[in-house]
């Protein structure tokens, strides 16, 4: 169960992000910014359907994780800029956080136990 709901709000967030056509997680901009958001909010959404399937739960729980690696990689250049501003770093924590469950995710269930 906590899977699908993890599952669902990353696909959430992804369907947001494509119509909408921002990114709701990443506040990085640059020229090639609606490239990105397609990307990003495309793997977003497959990885979350990914995870509502047994099946694909794993490889979902891979590309949730790649992608908000990247979200976290993209705080790094306004945390070197501002590195005493607590909302810089708490993009990067909000990221990691969802690397955290998706690698949770990634590892087989006989690991778990």
């Amino acid at each position: 169960m906590p899977r699908r709901v993890f599952g669902i709000a990353v696909l959430t967030l992804g369907l947001a992000s494509l119509v909408l056509h921002t990114q709701l997680v990443s506040q990085w901009r640059w020229t090639g910014m609606p490239v990105f958001i397609a990307v990003t909010a495309a793997a977003q959404t497959a990885g979350g359907l990914a995870l509502q399937f047994d099946r694909w739960a794993r490889q979902g729980s891979l590309v949730v994780a790649i992608v908000y690696i990247v979200f976290a990689l993209t705080a790094l250049p306004a945390i070197a800029m501002h590195p005493l501003i607590y909302a810089t770093w708490g993009q990067v924590l909000y990221s990691l956080g969802v690397v955290t469950g998706a690698v949770a995710l990634y590892t087989p269930t006989a690991w778990r136990a």
